[in-house]
């Protein structure tokens, strides 16, 4: 089950067994909820069920201007909807400590074009003093291409160790993607930050659907991805269906009968039958979950060079992914004897992990706003800033007044920020030859002439 599963159960299970609800109730009497305005109506409905709507001991930390999540359920609206189911009051705290006051004031210019904030909601005040030289730079380009190299040339004259302080930041990953790849070919290290939950390379789908089988047997959805990555890897189509069927006559588990099906057919390749007898031998019959996974490796090594059945694109991310198995089994290892941990348990931690490599040292992070959220970066570059890019091109559309638009004028306010020292903001006449006009946000913050 995926956490939206999980949430709708437990609000299902809560709302048709209030006895239930009510002993959550008796054993945590406090509840506090940081960063609500993201919460979506599933998350809504399950507090509501934790706490009483007579005498809530309920604490809620939020900001309406930083929704950004509303493709998730968010809504700016909800916190109105919280204050008066529960009478809460309302204790505001409007000093940042994190950013310039040039920064603020234009925080608080861009995100007063939006009508649907807190009614009396007291501008931002800055906690730092200000500094003899503006801490903001606005520059605008001929085309992306320049507006790409001068950000290398700025990245430049920093030392080394100031270049993980920085961060570029863009509405969309493909404008990351292009500028990240510049900077490489100017000697620069970037690195693309993006939250992965899941493998991304057959090798490691396929490992990983096999382990979580063998620790759920009947679970289908396992079934499905562990076939498709072996498919990838060995050229060989195993219906589902046929799985199940033949898993439900026979009485075994999913695994079992998958390897029986894949054993009755005479093309598996020589090279992959040691890693299935591996797969019945250590995995099923002996539950030695760690001489399966060892011998997964070999035949991963054996295979990663072969031409033949394999797609073209089944090792793509595998030299990253082996290094962060590695790094994952060793942070679980750090923490339990992972030799007495049982499978079920090792599953769990894993899960529980992002299947990401950590940022090089010295490198530049690139990421989405959204992925931006919740931190801050001493030098903070803004790319972009056009019509079509930050507001989107499904906002502009939708018109000034629309829930997207606020929705992107809230974004554009989360990215600047995050800034602790500098902020600099970039945009070009033409983006992938098209031409672009300045965004409406650079207008709002009176740092371009929106004539």
């Amino acid at each position: 089950m995926d956490f939206g599963t999980l949430l709708a159960l437990a609000v299902d299970l809560l709302e048709k067994r209030p006895a239930i609800a009510k002993q959550i109730g008796r054993v945590y009497s406090y509840v506090c909820v940081d960063e609500f305005q993201d919460t979506n109506r599933a998350q809504f409905r399950l507090l509501a069920q934790l706490v009483a709507d007579t005498q809530p001991n309920l604490f809620v930390v939020a900001d309406d201007d930083q929704v950004i999540y509303q493709w998730n359920g968010a809504s700016p609206a909800r916190l109105s909807e919280l204050r008066e189911r529960y009478g809460m009051r309302v204790l505001q705290l409007p000093e940042n400590y994190r950013c310039p006051p040039a920064v603020i004031e234009l925080a608080n210019s861009l995100i007063r074009h939006n009508a649907d904030r807190t009614p009396n909601k007291q501008p931002l005040t800055a906690h730092k003093s200000g500094a003899a030289d503006s801490p903001i730079t606005v520059m605008q380009f001929d085309d992306f291409e320049a507006e790409q190299r001068w950000l290398a040339e700025q990245l430049s004259t920093l030392s080394r160790a100031a270049l993980p302080h920085c961060a570029v930041l863009a509405r969309r990953r493909k404008l990351l993607e292009d500028t990240a790849r510049t900077l490489s070919e100017k000697s620069i290290p970037a690195y693309i930050a993006i939250r992965k939950g899941e493998f991304q390379s057959a090798p490691y789908r396929w490992l990983h659907a096999t382990l979580r089988l063998a620790n759920a047997p009947q679970d289908r959805e396992q079934l499905r991805r562990m076939t498709r990555a072996f498919f990838q890897l060995e050229g060989l189509s195993i219906e589902v269906d046929d799985v199940v069927a033949r898993a439900l006559i026979e009485q075994n588990g999913f695994l079992r009968a998958w390897l029986d099906a894949v054993g009755a057919r005479d093309a598996v390749e020589d090279v992959t039958r040691p890693v299935l007898a591996a797969e019945r031998e250590a995995l099923l019959d002996r539950l030695d979950y760690w001489g399966f996974v060892a011998a997964a490796h070999e035949w991963f090594e054996a295979i990663k060079d072969r031409s033949g059945r394999q797609s073209d694109e089944a090792f793509d991310d595998f030299d990253d992914e082996k290094e962060i198995w590695k790094s994952l089994k060793a942070e679980i290892g750090g923490q339990h004897n992972i030799a007495e941990l049982s499978l079920h348990s090792f599953l769990q931690e894993l899960d529980l992990r992002a299947k990401e490599k950590p940022p090089p040292k010295s490198a530049v992070r690139c990421l989405t706003i959204a992925a931006s959220k919740g931190m801050e970066f001493r030098h903070v570059f803004l790319i972009g800033l056009v019509e079509d890019e930050l507001p989107s091109y499904h906002a502009r559309r939708k018109g000034d007044d629309s829930d997207e638009m606020r929705e992107e004028r809230r974004n554009c306010f989360v990215a600047i920020t995050r800034a602790e020292e500098t902020l600099t903001l970039t945009f070009s006449d033409r983006y992938l030859g098209y031409p672009k006009r300045v965004s409406r946000f650079l207008t709002e913050m009176g740092l371009v002439d929106g004539s």
